[in-house]
């Protein structure tokens, strides 16, 4: 529809060109079936300032390019005060013009918006009484991947002539400002949340109100009850501590002594209250925080911190695994992150690297028998980690390092470093080979600045190709014996010259 532009507003039946938005259109069901299922990016223009020209402008298109969708938003309000060639696009700040674009969010995330500027200039053919055509002079565009959903921004963009023949003045006309022409506008892409994300907070919702439920009617009526008896209750439990206090000091030498003799057996014992005590005091917290009075401590102490509002929700890793904003193969995976920021590229590092993965793996064994109840947790985050580092050349090396880890009395098989070898030795052996028949020595090998050796098999043709030059060249290295008997000869001469020079 906007090849050929008559340049008025859209009609409202048009399903590629969202209108002006208003309370009708906002509140209609097509619009709110759009809201649900597209994303939306609301366009509110805000002023025109320092354009080459004194007319005032048609209006302002926008476009998302890789969509087609456009709107439009009419001629300006008002000129600037003080300045002729500057236009606002509403009279006053509270009545400034919203536009909107609807496609979805995937394909509006990953477009540009481009800003187009047109006019009203007389062409050749009007002045043989055919109608002005609007003409587009200055334009500029943006990538909305800057854009955070859900938060608005507003930018000022720089315009630049639009290169086409029929205003290429324009560029001359541009070029002589002192400013350059902007435009001023406020950016806001929203769209839904992904399915996977939308049930989570669904059955967390039922949780929150299940936990509002019971404080509402068991909580609080039972808290009413007991109140008269509260200030009691702290002197009761003063006088029950005394003798629990005074049983605990006595007896805690003994306990003491008993769990250092038998350290091996009463390990385990100590390692399970504290698993429940632990486990305990973790979920009364989830549960304390998860009522009303502990929501709201979290609001005011953990979401409306400026780091969460500004850099956790706004980071691209949160916004892509929140929104729709891609493919759900796009979605971040442990694996991935793992890849991304910590598993290292250089080749001797991931060396060292597997080397502490089964080093730390292999620590169960300073406690013989008992250590082995570690590996059960460790053997998760050995497999992913080995996931990050080998999935590629051993995709089966992940099935090996968990029952590695899992089982009893395995953990000396070094996981890590089998996937190493398996990946690099090949290319080291090969190297080693080449270099042995060319006559250079171990400190010559390339494989010191980290980079990866391909496999013998892609070596295949060139070590078949390069043989018999790499042989050629070590039989030239080797001088001849005239070569020995001359480099002696000038060896002598160099000596007695020294000689009489002393």
């Amino acid at each position: 529809q906007m090849t050929n532009p008559q340049l008025q507003a859209p009609s409202q039946t048009s399903n590629s060109v969202a209108p002006i938005c208003n309370s009708s259109n906002t509140n209609s069901n097509n619009g709110t079936h759009h809201h649900r299922r597209d994303g939306v990016l609301d366009i509110v223009l805000l002023d025109l300032s320092d354009l080459p020209y004194k007319e005032s402008p048609l209006g302002v298109r926008f476009t998302a390019t890789s969509t087609g969708t456009s709107c439009w938003s009419g001629p300006p309000k008002q000129r600037r005060i003080g300045n002729t060639s500057s236009f606002r696009f509403a009279a006053q700040s509270k009545e400034e013009q919203g536009l909107e674009l609807i496609s979805p969010l995937q394909e509006l995330f990953h477009s540009k918006l481009k800003v187009e500027v047109v006019y009203d200039v007389p062409t050749a053919a009007a002045a043989q009484g055919t109608k002005i055509q609007p003409v587009t002079l200055l334009e500029t565009e943006i990538s909305l991947r800057n854009l955070c959903i859900h938060r608005a921004k507003e930018f000022t963009l720089k315009l630049k002539p639009k290169g086409s023949p029929n205003n290429a003045s324009s560029s001359a006309v541009v070029a002589e400002l002192e400013r350059p022409p902007t435009v001023r506008v406020r950016l806001n892409l929203q769209g839904p949340l992904r399915s996977q994300v939308q049930t989570l907070l669904h059955y967390f919702q039922l949780y929150l109100q299940l936990i509002d439920t019971t404080q509402d009617q068991v909580v609080d009526p039972l808290y009413q009850k007991v109140k008269p008896i509260l200030p009691v209750v702290p002197v009761g439990i003063g006088i029950g501590a005394v003798p629990v206090v005074t049983t605990t000091v006595v007896v805690s030498p003994l306990i003491i002594g008993i769990s250092l003799l038998f350290f091996p057996i009463t390990l385990p014992l100590v390692v399970l209250i504290a698993c429940l005590f632990g486990g305990g005091v973790g979920c009364l917290s989830i549960l304390l925080l998860s009522t009303r009075q502990g929501r709201n401590l979290i609001d005011q102490n953990i979401v409306q911190n400026g780091f969460v509002q500004n850099h956790l929700l706004t980071s691209p890793v949160t916004q892509s695994v929140l929104y729709q904003t891609g493919d759900d193969d796009a979605i971040p995976t442990p694996v991935s992150l793992l890849r991304c920021y910590v598993v290292p590229e250089d080749m001797w590092y991931r060396l060292f690297f597997s080397l502490s993965i089964d080093l730390v793996g292999s620590l169960s064994y300073l406690l013989p028998v008992v250590g082995e109840s570690f590996d059960g947790p460790w053997a998760p985050i050995q497999s992913m980690l080995i996931m990050a580092l080998y999935n590629s050349s051993t995709p089966n090396l992940k099935y090996v390092s968990l029952a590695e880890e899992l089982l009893p009395f395995t953990d000396v098989l070094p996981s890590a470093t089998i996937g190493w070898a398996t990946e690099n030795m090949p290319g080291l052996i090969e190297e080693w080979k080449e270099l042995y028949q060319s006559g250079g020595g171990i400190g010559e090998l390339s494989m010191m600045s980290g980079k990866s050796i391909p496999k013998p098999s892609d070596r295949a043709d060139d070590s078949q190709s390069n043989m018999g030059g790499t042989v050629e060249r070590s039989r030239k290295t080797q001088p001849t014996p005239e070569q020995k008997r001359a480099i002696l000869r000038d060896m002598q001469n160099y000596s007695e010259r020294l000689s009489v020079n002393s």
